[in-house]
């Protein structure tokens, strides 16, 4: 069992492929393709942060030091179109951690690249943010008062979850929809599928289609029918 104090040293750490495989590790998923899709140095930050933040809402019966302190580190991974990845100042790290070569930046970086992997690590950050921006409001009273988080917290995290929100579903537009990988295609639907907001503002049926029009790793493909069957 990964305690409140284990997530902060890894995040502390920025340990976040070590983190990644921790918390999936913990009872979240098994699937190969799945973890090294969520480990690959341009998705680690942010799938870590996600998922770590996914986790401490799970074990925290309140606002929390560690929930202020994730959110805000998550907060910094997403750039100018709205997508979550790894920051360049992190980069190093997370390809050190991996133990790979540094790729090329423009390579690594550009969210719109069908081959990144922002469109996964994006699906976790969301997932993390609105379950925490659901919590966060009830918690300090809607005032931002004492227990709870700034209301200016509040409100950068209803930005950024709009932001992103527009961005995957420009992402999953019928135009583009088609150069999704359907492991991205699984994550996406096993984050974001049960989180009606989101869900409601994209076209996860096109992916579906996708996924069962086209060859997927048999872990994926269960693991995108697991999550619409849980949302039925």
């Amino acid at each position: 069992m990964l305690s409140i104090r284990q997530i902060e040293k890894l995040i502390e750490a920025a340990s976040h492929r070590r983190l990644v495989q921790r918390i999936l590790a913990n009872g979240r998923c098994q699937e190969p393709a799945i973890i090294d899709r969520l480990v690959e140095p341009g998705a680690a930050a942010p799938a870590a942060l996600g998922l770590a933040l996914q986790r401490l809402l799970e074990l925290s019966w309140g606002p929390t030091a560690a929930l202020a302190g994730t959110v805000r580190r998550l907060l910094s991974c997403q750039d100018s179109q709205g997508m979550f990845r790894t920051p360049i100042v992190a980069l190093v790290a997370a390809v050190a951690e991996a133990g790979e070569m540094a790729p090329a930046q423009g390579n690594t970086l550009r969210s719109a690249d069908p081959s990144s992997p922002a469109l996964a690590a994006t699906a976790v950050a969301l997932r993390g943010l609105a379950q925490w921006h659901d919590r966060e409001p009830r918690a300090s009273g809607g005032s931002g008062g004492s227990g709870g988080q700034p209301s200016s917290l509040v409100g950068r995290v209803g930005d950024a979850l709009n932001r992103g929100i527009d961005a995957m579903a420009r992402r999953l537009s019928p135009d583009l929809v088609s150069a999704v990988s359907t492991v991205d295609a699984a994550i996406v639907a096993w984050q974001l599928v049960e989180v009606e907001p989101i869900a409601d503002r994209l076209d996860l049926g096109a992916l579906r289609a996708r996924v069962q029009r086209d060859s997927a790793p048999a872990g994926a493909a269960s693991l995108f029918e697991y999550a619409y069957s849980s949302a039925a």
